[in-house]
């Protein structure tokens, strides 16, 4: 059963994936103005069309909590590609994983505080235009430098995001890393293979009625351990014959998010199969959107909240509130992929860097 000394293959499709998810969750969240309005005073023939779909079966292709499930399967699919082989290096990698996360958070949060400073958030002033409360209850707070200061704390501890409400998962993605770096180490430790894979059942059936967020990375945690194990019997389908009889029995009261899950996770195991696919989300273009990942995840609700609920408010008398909605995600989305973009190759590149050379310097410490 042990391992965990398997040399891991970098998959191109799986990041290409990930920067996937996070374009679909931005264009939800933009898409929201409509979506999630009590009132918006149109009639617009595309409005019906979108009506007609939003109704339908598959509706569920528009919906960003439903992408959100596909950026967590592949998180943990790669967090679970780490060697932990003692006490001491779970340790040192749930630290480096608080830190991996934790600077990009501060200094997202410093810029979205300079954003709130100089450009303001203006969503409740949208109430004169419609009724949405998805966007009109986002920064209807004060904010202050001491919420900057203590930003990683307070995301990935307290769990506190009134700076940058989609931030609210990462608290969760943390623990997540933290379970899946602790089975990783009792996966080394552990010799007996049925006593390993009961307590990996445990952990993961308990997280169906805790988590999304954390049900979603355990589910790629599960996808690696099929994939490196299958001389062991564990293969794909009999792991997703299990499921399946598992989750036809508990559809009553089990979320579609746990659904996507076993969509996703199928996609992962499935993609390599269809090479023009498999093209597509290893391209080049998919590998730099994942690079990006982050910063757009970071950057797109703050900047919809503020440069382009102000566009909508100073275009919609002119153009007509359909348009001016079109208008302002389209500049909202421009404008995050701009600062997305400055953000990784100013700063988040140069992070990964730092807390590289002191993960080396933390191991050989360690020896």
């Amino acid at each position: 059963m042990n391992n965990t000394n398997q040399k891991y293959v970098y998959k191109n499709y799986i990041s290409g994936l990930k920067g996937f998810a996070c374009i679909m969750v931005m264009i939800g969240h933009y898409i929201g103005l409509y979506k999630y309005a009590e009132k918006f005073p149109a009639d617009n023939v595309l409005l019906n069309i979108f009506d007609t779909f939003y109704g339908s079966k598959i509706s569920f292709l528009l919906d960003e909590t439903f992408w959100v499930i596909l950026f967590f399967v592949v998180s943990g699919y790669l967090v679970s590609m780490s060697n932990i082989s003692s006490l001491t290096c779970f340790i040192k990698k749930s630290v480096m994983r608080f830190l991996r996360l934790g600077i990009p958070v501060f200094l997202s949060i410093a810029i979205i505080f300079v954003i709130y400073k100089s450009i303001g958030f203006h969503t409740i002033e949208t109430n004169t235009l419609m009724i949405n409360p998805f966007i009109q209850k986002a920064y209807s707070g004060e904010y202050n430098i001491f919420q900057v200061l203590i930003s990683p704390i307070d995301v990935l501890i307290l769990g506190d995001v009134s700076l940058n409400s989609p931030f609210w998962v990462l608290r969760e993605m943390l623990l997540t890393s933290i379970i899946i770096y602790f089975l990783q180490f009792l996966h080394c430790k552990i010799k007996k293979n049925s006593i390993f894979l009961s307590i990996v059942g445990i952990v993961f059936f308990t997280s169906i009625i805790i988590s999304n967020v954390v049900f979603a990375g355990l589910f790629g945690y599960i996808i690696n351990l099929i994939e490196k194990n299958k001389e062991n019997k564990i293969t794909a389908e009999k792991f997703f014959i299990f499921l399946a009889i598992i989750f036809s029995v508990s559809l009553y009261f089990i979320p579609r998010s746990r659904i996507a899950c076993i969509f996703f996770g199928s996609l992962i195991l499935l993609i390599p199969k269809l090479p023009f696919v498999c093209s597509i989300f290893s391209s080049k273009l998919a590998q730099y959107i994942n690079k990006i990942s982050f910063d757009i995840y970071a950057f797109h609700w703050p900047i919809f909240c503020s440069i382009g609920m102000l566009c909508l408010i100073k275009l919609s008398t002119n153009t007509g509130l359909f348009v001016a909605c079109i208008i302002s995600s389209a500049i909202s989305a421009l404008t995050t992929i701009l600062i997305s973009v400055c953000f990784y190759h100013f700063i988040e590149k140069w992070i990964y860097v730092l807390l590289k050379k002191l993960d080396i310097k933390i191991g050989e410490y360690i020896k």
